[in-house]
């Protein structure tokens, strides 16, 4: 009966630890251009839908992961958060997104390639966001 007590108050303890910390340790959340740390190649990732963090779980972390591995010149990783939900609801409109999430997307790229402008930008995520991001990007609509 204790194991169970103990077992159940580890697993509530876990579920309420601090969120940014287990984002963190997970890889599924990734500031780096926010945070100042321009590198030579940086990745912006749109996660899909329903995945934690601003890079994911599924594609983003291990992408991250593997380029940083991949290249030791640097690499900076940054997610797109903040107005971008990467709602189930929002695959459903028409473009499948919302253009909340076009706009924070947009803005994320833009604001990267102001802070890091010798950096080659690599965009990655779902098709639909992608797709509705790039006539956004100046010089890239051409």
């Amino acid at each position: 009966m204790y194991s169970k007590i103990f077992l159940s108050s580890l697993l509530a303890s876990l579920a309420v630890a601090a969120p940014a910390d287990l984002d963190k340790r997970q890889g599924i959340t990734s500031n780096d251009v926010k945070n100042g740390n321009c590198q030579p190649v940086t990745l912006i990732m749109a996660r899909g839908s329903t995945e934690q963090g601003n890079m994911g779980s599924i594609v983003g972390s291990g992408l991250c992961a593997a380029m940083k591995d991949a290249n030791p010149q640097g690499v900076a990783c940054q997610g797109v958060g903040g107005a971008y939900r990467a709602t189930l609801t929002a695959n459903t409109l028409p473009g499948g997104t919302n253009k909340a999430s076009i706009d924070e997307a947009v803005t994320t790229i833009k604001q990267a390639m102001t802070a890091c402008p010798d950096s080659v930008m690599t965009l990655a995520g779902y098709r639909s966001v992608i797709a509705l991001i790039i006539p956004s990007l100046p010089g890239l609509a051409d």
